[in-house]
Parts: structure tokens; sequence; C-alpha cells
């Protein structure tokens, strides 16, 4: 196997004093960057739903085209590709999440962001958080005005920065539809 055989060598090359620290150095990092894209080809496809997941409620992945009234009712998902590619700029710190992220193939991963939209908002109580912006923070009539006139990118900013100080809650409603955010503006109460 290559990873034995660049150990072997990284072993020789040090008790020899054949190479400098360096080379060996960058040798062992590649050979622990092997280990662990083969260990993730092991881990099963649910592992990477806590990365996906994350990539949408606490970093605010962008899943959902805005609301277009000459559409009508249809709010689609962006392209998979866009998706993928900010999801793997969210996780450029995690190479496992990077490595589980890329392994899935496109229909496991629209698979895997619509049950993680569908979970957030509960698992995370974006009611909740929603609500204290509108009553105690006083964007209840703001928010009323801007559903009605279908300005849900302005509800959705406002929203983050009065939530700017939680970052549990801050990207919530990245797991929801425009049509989502209506339905909870009509659900508070007057």
């Amino acid at each position: 196997m290559v990873e034995v055989d660049v150990f072997s060598w990284c072993v020789h090359a040090l008790a020899n004093s054949v190479l400098d620290c360096y080379t060996i150095h960058a040798a062992m990092k590649l050979l622990a960057w092997r280990c662990i894209m083969y260990e993730s080809v092991l881990h099963s496809v649910t592992d990477a739903r806590p990365h996906v997941s994350w990539c949408i409620w606490h970093e605010g992945c962008t899943v959902f085209m805005p609301k277009d009234p000459s559409v009508g009712a249809l709010e689609p998902m962006y392209p998979i590709q866009r998706i993928r590619q900010e999801m793997m700029a969210l996780q450029a710190h995690n190479v496992i999440a990077m490595s589980l992220i890329t392994g899935l193939n496109d229909d496991s991963l629209i698979t895997m962001i619509k049950d993680c939209c569908s979970d957030i908002p509960a698992r995370y109580g974006l009611r909740e958080h929603f609500r204290w912006v509108c009553y105690h923070e006083g964007w209840m009539p703001e928010f009323r005005l801007w559903s009605a006139s279908g300005l849900f990118g302005y509800i959705r900013v406002n929203y983050k920065e009065k939530q700017v100080h939680n970052p549990n809650a801050r990207s919530l409603l990245a797991s929801i539809r425009d049509s989502e955010i209506k339905g909870l503006v009509d659900s508070m109460f007057l």
C-alpha cells in the first residue's frame, strides 16, 4: 500500500538523515491527508448530515432561490453544484466534512439538504427566535409590510441583524423558503 511505503520511506529517511525535517513533514502531511480521504470513504452517507445541516442553520448556506412572482408559487433550490460549492467553502476548515460532502452524489446531497431543511426549524427553535425579533425587537410591523409586499430578503437581512449576537439563531432562515417566512409572519399575533 502506498501509505505504508510513504511512512516507511519517511522513517528510513529520518533515521539515515537523508532528508531534512521539512521534506519529511510535508510527506507525513500527505500521508495523513490520504488516510483521511480513505477513511472518509468508509463513513456512511449519514455521517455527512450534521455537516450539511451545520452549513445551513449555523452558517447560512443559501439553499432556496428567492420567490419570483413571475414563476408563481415555485421556490426551487439553487443548483446543487452552487450549494455544494458554498458548503465546501464553509467547511474549508474541516477536511473530514469536506470529504464527506464531496463523497455524496448530487441526488443524495439534494435529499439530505431537503431533510435537513425540514428538520432545522423545529430542532433549533426558529419560531421562538423569529417571535423574539418580531416582538422583543419590535420588527413585527415591518415584517408584515415586507411580507405583504414580497420583500422577504428584507426580512431575512433584518432578522439576521437582530440575531447577530446569537450564532445559533442568526442563520436559521436559510433553512426555509420565502413562502414559509410568509407563513411565520402570518402566524404571529397582532
